[in-house]
């Protein structure tokens, strides 16, 4: 069974797997803590992704964010982690 931060960062590690195909496209950036701990190796903690891109690309940059939530593939490897029910919400979306 995974920790709560372990649960948190492999759901970080699979929303950003999901996102590369548009990452470029996009100019998709991922900021503050979760870059830092997942890159560089950082010990800071962060229990948001926080991410920016280009504003023409948002409804992609959202569509994308929604699907890792519907896809079969990222719920049966969150199952496999014991990961079930997560609930993206609404969040802090600039949209902007």
């Amino acid at each position: 069974m995974l920790s709560p931060v372990e649960a948190r960062e492999a759901v970080h590690v699979l929303a950003l797997q999901k996102l590369q195909p548009i990452a470029d496209e996009s100019r998709l950036i991922l900021k503050g803590g979760v870059n830092l701990r997942l890159f560089f190796s950082s010990i800071r903690y962060s229990g948001d992704m926080d991410l920016d891109g280009d504003p023409d690309a948002s409804l992609a940059i959202r569509t994308a964010i929604n699907e890792i939530f519907t896809d079969r593939a990222v719920a049966t490897t969150l199952r496999d982690l014991g990961l079930r029910g997560l609930d993206p919400g609404e969040g802090p979306n600039k949209g902007y």
